[in-house]
């Protein structure tokens, strides 16, 4: 497999990836790489957006701390939002998978309560989704 990534020359922060097999692919890929842009061909690091290209290799970049409390809210907000459909009255689930999903739900709006301002979102412990 080809690649060829392609990255914002003024930060080096990759913009994309591009496979290609023939010449003529490699062409049309690299008659996209406008001013302002260059390119690196060969395979990219793991987890490319936490690397920038400093004209001779990828150097990975320090990443901010992401925090507990607002990490949860974010992630919480979207599985209780997708886990709504298992409390209506029109739900296709028995009595008791609605109480298990009830129970997650409950656990996933007090997970707030064991993390503070200052912990890593890294330690954060989810409840496990009903089967």
């Amino acid at each position: 497999m080809n690649l060829i990534t392609i990255y914002e020359t003024e930060t080096g922060l990759p913009i994309n990836t591009q496979e290609y097999i023939t010449s003529a692919d490699k062409e049309g890929i690299l008659a996209m790489v406008t001013d302002g842009y260059g390119y690196v061909e060969g395979n990219p690091p793991p987890n490319l957006d936490n690397y920038k290209w400093t004209g001779s290799e990828w150097e990975e970049q320090e990443r901010p701390k992401e925090y507990a409390l607002q990490s949860i809210r974010i992630r919480r907000r979207f599985l209780l939002l997708d886990s709504d459909w298992t409390q209506g009255a029109d739900s296709p689930l028995s009595d008791t998978k609605k109480a298990e999903w009830a129970t997650y739900r409950q656990a996933l709006r007090d997970l707030t309560a064991s993390y503070t301002e200052s912990d890593l979102a890294s330690s954060v412990v989810w409840p496990t989704e009903p089967s």
